[in-house]
C-alpha cells in the first residue's frame, strides 16, 4: 500500500492503551516530548507552529480519513478507503489531529504472528514537510513492539524517506503473505511499481 507524505503515488487524549501525545510540529520525536514543525506563512514569510495531537483513531474521525485518503488515492498516491474498511479497521490506525481537524493518519496492519505492515501513511498537503509523516510511522513502531512484533514491511512509492528510519528495500517476492492476501486484489496487480522495504525491530 502506497504512501501519501508528500508526492507520491500511498485519552482522546488518553488512549485506551495508554497513548495520546500533543506535539508542537517539526523537531524530532524522542520519548513522546512535545516537537516542533513550522507552517510556512505566506503573508508573513515567516515559520508558524502547529500543535497536534497523535492518538488512537476513533470512528468520529473516519469521515475526515476517508476524505484525506481519498483525495490522494485521486493523485495516483495510494488506493482509495471505503468507510467500511476504515470503520472496520480503526484499531489499526493512528491520527495526528490539530484543532479537531484530521491532518496525517497510518494503519499497522498485522499480517502474521512476527509481521506488521505499514499502510495508508498520508498526510495533509498543506502539512508537508513538518515531520508529521515521520512521527506517525514512529508511533506506529512503538505499537508493533508493544504487540511483540519483530518485522515491519511497506510498499511506497517514497522509498527515500523510509529509508531515513531503517527500512531496507528487498523483493517483493520476499513477502508472500502481502502477495497473495492483498496485492492479487489490487488494480496494479502484477505492474505494481511500488518499492518493498522491511524493517527488523529485534
Amino acid at each position: 500500500m502506497a504512501n501519501a507524505i508528500g508526492f507520491t503515488r500511498g485519552q482522546q487524549r488518553d488512549r485506551v492503551h495508554g497513548k495520546g501525545h500533543r506535539f508542537t510540529a517539526g523537531a524530532t520525536l524522542s520519548n513522546h516530548r512535545p516537537i516542533v514543525a513550522g507552517r510556512r506563512d505566506a503573508q508573513q514569510q515567516g515559520w508558524g507552529l502547529v500543535e497536534y495531537d497523535l492518538r488512537q483513531a476513533m470512528v468520529r474521525d473516519v469521515p475526515q480519513m476517508q476524505k484525506l485518503v481519498n483525495w490522494w488515492a485521486k493523485q495516483g498516491a495510494m488506493l482509495p478507503r471505503s468507510l467500511h474498511s476504515l470503520y472496520e479497521h480503526i484499531r489499526d490506525y493512528t491520527v495526528a489531529v490539530e484543532n479537531g481537524r484530521v491532518i496525517g493518519c497510518v494503519s499497522l496492519h498485522v499480517s502474521w504472528e512476527d509481521l506488521a505492515e505499514i499502510r495508508t501513511l498520508a498526510v495533509a498537503a498543506d502539512y508537508h514537510e513538518k515531520g508529521i509523516g515521520r512521527a506517525l510511522v514512529q508511533e506506529a513502531l512503538q505499537d508493533a513492539k508493544r504487540l511483540g512484533l519483530t518485522h515491519i514491511f511497506v510498499l511506497t512509492y517514497v522509498p527515500g524517506f523510509f529509508g531515513t528510519m531503517g527500512f531496507q528495500t528487498v523483493n517483493k517476492g520476499d513477502l508472500p503473505q502481502k502477495i497473495w492476501q492483498d496485492c492479487v486484489h489490487c488494480p496494479h496487480f502484477p505492474d505494481c511499481d511500488e518499492t518493498a522495504m522491511t524493517l527488523d525491530l529485534d
